[in-house]
C-alpha cells in the first residue's frame, strides 16, 4: 500500500503511525482533550451519532449494522461493539455536551437506563423497544 505524500508531493509506500501511549487505546482517545483526541471525536463521534440514528432504517437491529461494518469494511468491531467497549452512557454525556443530538439507539440505551448494546458475551443485544433479544447465530 502507499500514501501520498503532502511535503514530498509524490506517492511513497505506507508506513504505520505511531501514537503516545495515552493514545493507544479508543476508550482513551475519544475522551482525550489534547489534539489528537479532539481529532479522534471528531471523527469518530459523528460517525458512531449517525451509526446510532440509522435504526431502524438501514437495519431493524444494532446486529446486522455491527456485521455490515465488520464484514463490508473491515473494522474490528462494529459501531455499536465499539460503543460498548468505550462506555456508551460516556460517548452519549459527551455527545449532549458537545451539542450532537443523542438519538436513535443510544437515546434508547439512555432511556432505558442499561449499560451497553450487548451483553451476555453478544449472545443478547438491545433492540428498539428498550429490551434485549437473542442473537442470531
Amino acid at each position: 500500500m502507499e500514501t501520498f505524500d503532502l511535503k514530498q508531493t509524490d506517492w511513497r509506500p505506507m508506513e504505520p503511525a505511531t501514537l503516545a501511549e495515552a493514545h493507544q487505546a479508543i476508550e482513551t482517545m475519544l475522551f482525550s482533550d489534547d489534539a489528537e483526541g479532539r481529532f479522534a471525536w471528531d471523527l469518530m463521534g459523528a460517525t458512531l451519532s449517525y451509526s446510532s440514528a440509522l435504526i431502524p432504517e438501514i437495519s431493524d437491529d444494532i446486529v446486522n449494522v455491527d456485521r455490515a461494518m465488520k464484514w463490508g469494511f473491515n473494522w474490528a468491531q462494529g459501531p455499536f461493539e465499539l460503543l460498548d467497549s468505550i462506555d456508551a452512557n460516556k460517548f452519549a454525556e459527551k455527545c449532549a455536551t458537545n451539542g450532537i443530538p443523542v438519538e436513535g439507539m443510544l437515546k434508547t440505551l439512555v432511556d432505558s437506563k442499561h449499560s451497553s448494546f450487548y451483553r451476555n458475551n453478544g449472545a443478547e443485544f438491545l433492540g428498539l423497544d428498550g429490551e434485549y433479544h437473542k442473537t442470531a447465530g
